[in-house]
C-alpha cells in the first residue's frame, strides 16, 4: 500500500502576542521547509510533498513524525500498520540541516532497520538592496548649515508608507540633486544560514544563590531551564561550563567571582542542563553569600571560549562587555527577585552605544537582559522635537487568525539616556488585537490615558502588510515520444495545469537550478525512472515567451550504455506564469466581512437547566459548557464583524407564547431583530431561555422554514441536503458537541473524510463543517477550542474565493474600520451576503 507520514508540530507559546507594554519586541523568526524520506521501508523514494513551518529560534518547537504503511482510503489511521515514529525538536533538525534517525516504536525500541532522513531549508526571502547615496545643490538652507536626511517611503495599498530614515549629516553645507551612487540587491545571510552552515551555540551560566522550595523550583531553576532548553539544541556536545560569582567557595575560604558551581577548575563542564541543574542543587549548600555583584570574571572566562573558535564594579563589567564586543558571544542576563535592575538595564544598549570607562566604544551590542518578573519589549527609534512622528521601524509578528493576539502600543516623550521609562513622559496608548489591526489594514485610533480617558488630542496610525512571499508558478506541461508509458499508457502525455509555489520551488534564490524528473508510474510506489533535465525559473520563462519551451529527458544510465543515445524523450513547457496566490489575509485586509450566526441546541436531551446535571445548568461562577464554548469562540470572531451584532437562534425547545416547538428561534424572542449586541448580548439572552424535545437545526444553517423535529442520524436527509446547498454559499458552519452525547453524527457532517452528499447523493462543493466535541478541551486553556474550531475557516475563505474566480478587491485608501470574526458552539454558522464579481464587501 501507499505510505506516508504525518508531521505533528507542537509549538507552545507561540500561539499569539499578549499583551504588552510598548510594542511586541522583536524575535528570530523565519519559515522553513522540511522534505522527508524513509530508508529500508520497502524501496521507499523521497517524499514529495514538504511541509513548510514557521521556525522560531526562542522557542523549544517539538514535532513527532509518524509513519504509517496505509492501505485503504479512509483518512483515519488507526486501521493501518505503524511502521515506527521520530520524536525531535525544529531546533535539532536545523542545526543539522539534514538529519537521520532511526524510527523507534511506541515503547521506544528499535522499528527494525527503519531510518527517516529530514532535510531543513530556509526559504524567508532575506534579499536587501544595498545603497550608496549622495547629493548636491539641495535647496533648503537654515543659517548656512542645514542637517539633511533621506526617508525611502514604498508604495503600498494603503499609501504611502516610510521604508528607512538614514542618518543626518551635520553641519552638511546647503549643497539640489540626488545622486544613488550604488543600488544591488544581495541576500542579507541569516541566523540559520549559519546555524545550517555548522555554528554551534555553546551555552554557559551564571548563579548565585536563591532557596528551591518543596517541589524543585526557584527563579534560577526556571530561568535555566528555561533558555536552556532552547540553546541545547545548537551545542552538539550538550556539555555546558557553568560558574557562579559573588560567594565564599570551600576549596579556599575567600569571596570568588568566577567558580565553577560543580567545584572542578580544570572541567567546569556539566552534562546537558540536566547536569547544571545537578550541579547548582549541590553546591548550594557549600556556599555562603557575599558580594558585591560583579560578573565580569565570568565574562571574561566565557571570552576565552570565544577566542578559541575570541558589585556594582560596573567599571569593569562594562570594560569586560566592550571588549567581549568583538568576539563570537552573546550575554544574556535574567534578573531574578524584585531588585532594582536600572544597571542591568544600562548594559543592555538597546538605544545607545555602551562605553568602557576609558571611552572604548563597544563593536556591536551583546547584552540581551530580561527581569524575570516582566516580559521584554521592543521600541521604535526616538524621533527628536516632532509632535507628527512617523518611525521607520517596522515591527515583524506572528498572526493567528484562531487565537485573540493583544497588543499595547504606548508612547513616551523621552529627554534623556536612561533606558528606564519611569522618569519619563507619558503621552498615551493603545490597546487593541492583531485582528483589529488587520482587519481595517491601517487602524487610526486615539490614544489614552493610562484611566482609559482621553490623551490630548494625540493619536495612533498603525499599518498592517502581510510578508509572506504567497507567489506561486503555474505550470502548462506535456510531453513527446517519451520512452515508457506515462499518462494512461500515452507515449506523448499533457498533464493537467498545476503550480508550485515559488517558496518551495527556488527559495529566494530565483537563479537556484531546478531538477525536473520524470517517471513511469507503478501502483506498488516502485516508480520507473524515465528521465531529467536540469534548468532555472529565468531559462523557463525565457524560453516560453514566444513559444513552449523544450527540454529533452536524459537518463544518464542509459546515455552511458548506449553509443547512439540521445534522449528519452521531449518535456514540453506550455506555460510558466508567475502569479500570486491570495491568502486569507488578502481578503480580510481587501474589506471582506466575517458575520456571525449562533444556534444553539435546547432539546430536552440537554435536562432540566435547573438541575445540576442539566448542560444547561449555570453554576454560581456563572459557567456551563455552552457559555464557555461562546466566550472562547466569540471572542475571536468579534474582531473581524464591524458592527458586532451577532443574530442568536435557538432549535429543539418550546417558545412562548403558543409554547409549541420550535427548531428555529431568536433566543431573545425578537424575530424582526434577532440580533445581539456583542458577545454579552447573546450570553444575557441565552440565560432566559428553556429547554425541550429532539434535536434538528437544519433550519438555523440555512434560515430556512422549520422542519418537523425528527432525531438527528447519521442518514437525516433533510440537515445533509441543507449543507451539501450552503457549500455553494460563502458560509462556514462550526458545530461544538457539548456533554458526553455519542457524536458520530456530528462526525459524519465533518466531510474530512470525503465529500457529504446529499440524500439524492449530490456532493458538496467544498467541505464546510468542522465539528468538535467539547470534551476534548474541558482541561485545556480556553483558547484551545478557539483554535481547534476555527483552524479551517482562513482555508474555506480562500478556497470559495478562488473556485468563484473572485480576486480580493484593493481597500480603500484610508479606511479605520476594525473587523473581527466570531464562531461559537453547537451548531453555529458564518454566513457572506450575496457577492458581486469580486470579493470586495462580501461578507462571510
Amino acid at each position: 500500500g501507499a505510505q506516508g507520514v504525518h508531521g505533528g508540530p507542537g509549538v507552545p507559546g507561540v500561539q499569539g502576542v499578549p499583551g504588552v507594554q510598548g510594542v511586541q519586541g522583536p524575535r528570530f523568526q523565519s519559515s522553513v521547509q522540511l522534505t522527508i524520506s524513509c530508508e529500508h521501508l520497502l524501496d521507499m523514494d523521497v517524499f514529495s510533498k514538504k511541509f513548510n513551518m514557521d521556525y522560531y529560534f526562542e522557542t523549544v518547537q517539538r514535532l513527532k513524525f509518524c509513519v504509517y504503511d496505509i492501505d485503504n482510503g479512509t483518512h483515519t489511521l488507526e486501521d493501518d500498520d505503524f511502521l515506527g515514529e521520530l520524536e525531535c525538536t525544529m531546533g535539532q533538525i536545523v542545526s543539522c540541516r539534514r538529519m537521520t534517525r532511526s524510527l523507534v516504536l511506541n515503547n521506544g525500541k528499535p522499528a527494525g532497520r527503519g531510518t527517516i532522513t529530514i532535510c531543513a531549508e530556509e526559504i524567508t526571502d532575506n534579499r536587501v538592496a544595498n545603497f550608496e547615496v549622495s547629493a548636491r545643490k539641495l535647496d533648503k538652507k537654515y543659517l548656512w548649515w542645514s542637517d539633511p536626511f533621506l526617508e525611502f517611503h514604498k508604495q503600498t495599498e494603503a499609501g504611502w508608507q516610510l521604508a528607512l530614515r538614514t542618518e543626518r549629516k551635520h553641519g552638511y553645507k546647503n549643497s539640489g540633486v540626488i545622486c544613488i551612487k550604488k543600488c544591488e540587491v544581495v541576500k542579507e545571510y541569516t541566523f540559520l544560514n549559519y546555524v545550517m552552515g555548522g555554528c554551534q551555540l555553546n551555552f554557559t551560566t551564571s548563579q548565585s544563590l536563591h532557596f528551591i522550595d518543596p517541589m524543585g523550583y526557584n527563579e534560577y531553576l526556571a530561568a535555566i531551564w528555561a533558555v536552556g532548553s532552547v540553546i541545547q539544541d545548537y551545542d552538539s556536545t550538550k556539555t555546558f561550563p557553568a560558574f557562579g560569582f559573588g560567594a565564599i567557595v570551600p576549596s579556599t575560604g575567600q569571596v570568588s567571582h568566577e567558580f565553577p558551581i560543580n567545584f572542578n577548575p580544570e572541567n567546569p563542564f556539566c552534562d546537558g542542563i540536566e547536569g547544571v541543574v545537578s550541579a547548582y542543587q549541590q553546591c548550594l549548600p557549600q556556599l555562603k553569600l557575599y558580594g558585591p555583584t560583579n560578573f565580569s570574571p565570568v565574562i571574561n572566562h566565557v571570552a576565552s571560549f570565544a577566542r578559541q573558535a575570541t558589585r556594582q564594579n560596573t567599571a569593569s563589567t562594562i570594560s569586560a562587555i566592550v571588549a567581549a564586543s568583538r568576539l563570537p558571544m552573546s550575554i544574556i542576563i535574567v534578573g531574578v527577585g524584585k531588585e532594582d535592575f536600572d544597571a542591568m538595564e544600562f548594559l543592555d544598549s538597546d538605544d545607545k552605544v555602551l562605553r568602557s570607562p576609558r571611552g572604548d566604544v563597544a563593536f556591536r551590542d551583546i547584552v540581551q537582559f530580561v527581569p524575570f518578573r516582566a516580559f521584554k519589549v521592543g521600541r521604535t527609534e526616538r524621533i527628536d522635537n516632532c509632535l507628527d512622528p512617523k518611525f521607520s521601524r517596522t515591527f515583524e509578528i506572528d498572526y493567528h487568525f484562531e487565537t485573540v493576539q493583544k497588543i499595547r502600543f504606548s508612547i513616551y516623550d523621552i529627554d534623556n539616556n536612561t533606558y528606564d521609562l519611569g522618569d519619563d513622559d507619558f503621552l498615551g496608548q493603545l490597546e487593541c488585537t492583531v485582528g483589529q489591526i488587520v482587519s481595517s489594514r491601517k487602524l487610526t485610533r486615539p490614544l489614552l490615558r493610562k484611566n482609559k480617558s482621553p490623551a490630548g488630542k494625540g493619536t495612533i496610525t498603525i499599518v498592517a502588510e502581510e510578508k509572506t512571499d504567497n507567489r506561486v508558478v503555474h505550470f502548462e506541461m506535456a510531453a513527446r515520444k517519451l520512452d515508457k508509458k506515462v499518462v494512461m499508457y500515452n507515449l506523448s502525455p499533457t498533464w493537467k495545469p498545476f503550480f508550485v509555489p515559488l517558496q518551495s520551488l527556488c527559495g529566494d534564490e530565483i537563479e537556484r537550478r531546478i531538477k525536473v524528473e520524470c517517471y513511469d508510474y507503478n501502483s506498488s510506489g516502485s516508480h520507473d525512472f524515465i528521465g531529467a533535465f536540469e534548468t532555472s525559473l529565468p531559462q523557463i520563462q525565457e524560453a516560453s515567451q514566444s513559444y513552449a519551451a523544450e527540454f529533452e529527458c536524459i537518463n544518464s544510465k542509459k546515455k552511458q550504455k548506449k553509443k547512439g543515445y540521445k534522449n528519452s524523450g521531449v518535456i514540453i513547457i506550455k506555460k510558466c506564469e508567475i502569479a500570486r496566490n491570495y491568502t486569507f489575509l488578502d481578503y480580510i485586509m481587501g474589506g471582506c466581512q466575517l458575520n456571525f450566526t449562533i444556534a444553539i441546541d435546547f432539546t430536552g436531551s440537554n435536562g432540566d437547566p435547573r438541575t445540576p446535571q442539566s448542560l444547561h445548568f449555570i453554576d454560581p461562577r456563572g459557567y456551563n459548557e455552552y457559555l464557555a464554548a461562546i466566550w472562547a469562540v466569540g471572542s475571536v470572531i468579534q474582531d473581524y464583524d464591524s458592527d458586532k451584532m451577532f443574530p442568536a437562534f435557538g432549535f429543539g425547545a418550546q417558545v412562548p407564547p403558543s409554547w409549541q416547538v420550535s427548531h428555529e428561534f431568536p433566543i431573545n424572542f425578537n424575530p424582526s431583530n434577532p440580533f445581539c449586541a456583542g458577545i454579552e448580548g447573546v450570553v444575557s439572552a441565552y440565560q432566559q431561555c428553556e429547554a425541550l424535545r429532539p434535536t434538528s437545526f437544519s433550519p438555523s444553517s440555512t434560515t430556512w422554514p422549520a422542519s418537523p423535529a425528527r432525531p438527528c442520524s447519521r442518514t437525516r436527509p433533510s440537515t445533509r441536503n441543507a449543507i451539501v446547498n450552503a457549500s455553494r454559499l460563502p458560509m462556514s458552519i462550526i458545530i461544538v458537541g457539548v456533554g458526553g452525547a455519542d457524536f458520530t453524527a456530528m462526525e459524519f457532517l465533518d466531510g474530512d473524510d470525503g465529500l457529504l452528499r446529499s440524500a439524492a447523493g449530490e456532493a458538496a462543493m467544498r467541505d464546510i463543517v468542522q465539528f468538535v466535541p467539547f470534551r476534548q478541551f474541558q482541561n485545556a486553556p480556553r483558547e484551545a477550542l478557539a483554535q481547534s474550531v476555527l483552524a479551517e475557516v482562513p482555508g474555506q475563505v480562500v478556497n470559495f474565493f478562488n473556485t468563484m474566480k473572485l480576486p480580493p478587491p484593493p481597500p480603500a485608501p484610508d479606511t479605520t474600520t476594525t473587523t473581527m470574526t466570531n464562531h461559537t458552539p453547537t451548531p453555529a454558522t458564518t454566513t457572506f451576503p450575496d457577492t458581486q464579481a469580486s470579493a470586495p464587501s462580501a461578507a462571510w
